[in-house]
């Protein structure tokens, strides 16, 4: 099974580097409860298998860095075909009362970390339905999260783009009428964590970026800059923040 044993090998090194954050990308076909087939033939579980390999447990060296999973399968057979609105307005309401749990600590207690923290996991679809796929535009879930995180990474954490991303993913439908739902599984990720892209690109990186709605603005001040002009405002170098809001440094 190659893709476990990349996945393996990935946990097993992941710690050793110096990034900020670890991104976790599996597009493949996915089964019922959780299931993922690999290239090879092989079914992996996305719990057991890729999840529990980066948590605090198998994983220490990733304690107190964010980590995020975007899974692009089916998790079932499925369709979703929506439903018709009668839209009226008003509250909806619920029966359903506050609860406050019971403390745990004690006195003396020994202190214990948590296995699960700083994992966030998207799943293109929800438990039991299949993932849509365009045959010439990919799958409308990676579709629409490079849509969202192209336009919005500059300002807005993780959490409001994968809710921006559901908001896009809402209005695409199939030929025959199908729609599909996305969820995100959060595991004591509680802080906001913006990937605040630097706005500074070399010349020869140019061509990864082209495809950015800002280029043009970027690729103009990189043209001032080499000439010896000063255009406009101050560039801005950013930095990547996981427990507040974006910090930024001017540069002349």
């Amino acid at each position: 099974n190659e893709t476990l044993k990349k996945l393996i090998e990935f946990s097993e090194i992941a710690g050793d580097k110096s990034g900020d954050m670890m991104v976790v990308c599996i597009l493949s076909h996915g089964l019922q409860n959780g299931k993922i087939v690999t290239a090879d033939g092989f079914v992996i579980d996305t719990e057991m298998d890729v999840l529990r390999r980066f948590n605090n447990d198998y994983c220490p060296e990733l304690k107190g860095k964010p980590k995020f999973f975007i899974i692009q399968a089916c998790r079932g057979d499925e369709q979703d075909y929506g439903y018709l609105s009668d839209y009226k307005g008003g509250v909806t309401e619920t029966d359903a009362t506050p609860s406050r749990g019971r403390r745990t600590s004690l006195p003396n207690q020994t202190y214990k970390e948590l296995s699960w923290e700083d994992m966030l996991i998207a799943y293109s679809t929800l438990p039991g339905y299949v993932s849509n796929r365009d045959h010439y535009r990919g799958t409308w879930f990676i579709e629409s999260i490079c849509k969202v995180f192209m336009e919005h990474a500059k300002d807005m954490n993780l959490r409001d783009m994968l809710d921006e991303v559901g908001l896009v993913l809402s209005r695409y439908e199939s030929e025959m009428g199908t729609k599909q739902s996305f969820n995100y599984d959060v595991r004591h990720f509680y802080k906001k964590l913006y990937f605040n892209p630097g706005i500074e690109i070399e010349p020869r990186e140019h061509w990864k970026h082209s495809a950015s709605i800002d280029f043009e603005e970027i690729q103009g001040k990189e043209m001032g800059k080499e000439e010896g002009e000063f255009l406009g405002n101050p560039i801005m170098k950013r930095t990547i923040s996981f427990s507040g809001k974006p910090h930024q440094t001017a540069k002349t």
